[in-house]
């Protein structure tokens, strides 16, 4: 079981994560924005895993990420960023991840929450 920070604006994907995640015995806090989730981040802390939405309103992922990275007690804990189809913005992963982007995963165009509960489990080592 895993403590899980879970940053997206569109209801109906943070609604079926919480669901699969919870189905999996992890705990999810939610939060709406990159703002939001560093509340929860300094009321909180003690997250074993971030998984977020790369657009968000105002600040957007990327940026939560480096903020995650360099001012957070959570520098060290897995970072799931994901897409959804919806999203044009196409990253080359050749190279792998750009430094603008500082997370340990990166997923295109999810269309399903169980591709993404499944990294999850997989970057936790479960």
């Amino acid at each position: 079981m895993a403590k899980i920070l879970y940053v997206d604006a569109d209801c109906d994907r943070t609604r079926e994560f919480t669901r699969l995640a919870a189905k999996k015995g992890h705990f999810v806090t939610v939060a709406t924005s990159a703002e939001r989730a560093m509340l929860c981040v300094e009321r909180e802390g003690g997250f074993d895993a971030v998984v977020l939405h790369l657009i968000l309103p105002g600040i957007d992922g990327a940026e939560l990420c480096r903020w995650l990275e360099r001012w957070s007690c959570l520098a060290s804990v897995p970072r799931v960023v994901f897409t959804g189809p919806e999203t044009e913005l196409r990253i080359d992963l050749t190279h792998g991840l750009p430094r603008w982007l500082p997370a340990h995963r990166y997923l295109d165009s999810v269309d399903t929450m169980d591709r993404i509960v499944a990294e999850l489990e997989r970057v936790l080592g479960f």
